[in-house]
This record gives C-alpha cells, sequence and structure tokens, in this order.
C-alpha cells in the first residue's frame, strides 16, 4: 500500500513538473511596445506614455497563462516637460518614494477570436488594487501584439491631486497598452 502511495506521489510531482516545463516566458519587446496614458481636467486633456518598462506573458503552448509588467515611472513624457515633472512629485506618481508601478495577472480567459478577458492586480505608489480589462491579440510579422485600452479610478491609488479650482484633474485616466512579444514556438 505504501509503495503505491509513494508511486502516485512521484507520478503527481512528475505531471505537475512538466506541466510547469511547458510554461514560457517571453519577454515584450520594448522598441515594439508601448504604455501609454490620457488624463483629462475640466477644460484640457494630456496623453502621455512611459519610455522605459519590461515585462512578460506566459504561455502554455498557444495559450496566455499570465502577463506581467513593470513601468519606470521616472520615464513618463507629455506634451509639456513642465507636466512630466509634475506627474514625478508627490501629487501624482511620488517617483521618489515609488519609482515604477507594477501589474500582474490573476487570471486570463480566452473568449474567442484572438479577445480576452484580464484580471489582475496593479500596483502604484505602494498601493495594489484589482484592475480588469478587456485584451486583444492578432499575429504580426513582429511576433503578436496585444492590446487594450482601459480606465482607471486613480484615487483608487492615492493620486489624489485635485488641480486648480476653475481647471479640476478627473479622476478617470485612460490605460493605453500596445504590447509585442515573440510569437510562441508551436
Amino acid at each position: 500500500m505504501r509503495n503505491i502511495a509513494r508511486f502516485t506521489l512521484a507520478l503527481t510531482l512528475l505531471v505537475a513538473g512538466v506541466a510547469q516545463a511547458a510554461n514560457t516566458k517571453l519577454p515584450v519587446v520594448a522598441d515594439k511596445s508601448s504604455i501609454g496614458f490620457h488624463g483629462e481636467k475640466i477644460v484640457g486633456s494630456h496623453d502621455g506614455n512611459f519610455g522605459k518598462f519590461d515585462g512578460a506573458v506566459t504561455v502554455d503552448g498557444q495559450t496566455p497563462v499570465g502577463v506581467e509588467f513593470t513601468i519606470d515611472l521616472s520615464s513618463v513624457k507629455t506634451d509639456s516637460g513642465r507636466l512630466d515633472g509634475h506627474l514625478k512629485s508627490a501629487d501624482f506618481f511620488d517617483v521618489a518614494n515609488h519609482p515604477t508601478a507594477s501589474f500582474k495577472s490573476t487570471k486570463i480567459k480566452a473568449l474567442g477570436n484572438g479577445d480576452y478577458d484580464v484580471d489582475g492586480l496593479f500596483t502604484l505608489r505602494g498601493a495594489t488594487n484589482p484592475v480588469s480589462f478587456r485584451a486583444k491579440s492578432e499575429q504580426t510579422a513582429d511576433g503578436v501584439r496585444v492590446t487594450s485600452n482601459f480606465t482607471i479610478d486613480r484615487q483608487k491609488w492615492g493620486v489624489a491631486y485635485k488641480g486648480a479650482p476653475d481647471n479640476l484633474v478627473k479622476d478617470d485616466v485612460q490605460i493605453k497598452l500596445d504590447l509585442t512579444f515573440p510569437a510562441p514556438a508551436k
């Protein structure tokens, strides 16, 4: 009886090891990718992006099972150098105390036709909150391109700067992902 239990345990560990070995981590191709945002005030708006980030998608064969990325917040770039500096301050990203933001998926659900629902945890300014978004993937000459636009409430991450009394900053910020990964081996 003990031999059967040991064999079952060994077989279970072997199968688990093979399943883990089947997962492949594919790094983001940074020069073919972008992470950006769109924020609005009462009388205007600003678009921005981050020049430095890294990340990877984990696949089991052709199926994505995880995604994560880290953003260097000091690499923020908008249409205004003055705004870039303000976004790095404690009013917004607080780069001196929190130099990076990160995302790690907790669930990816295939919907068909290259569409996925992605759930995960986004960390900014030391606060971690769940986010969910729809992502679209497509095969390109450079690999697999994944795009998504979704909205977060900046207040949930302690980004509470109100703006000028006559030009208040809106709480909702649109996040724009355009990430390319090498195509997984078939």
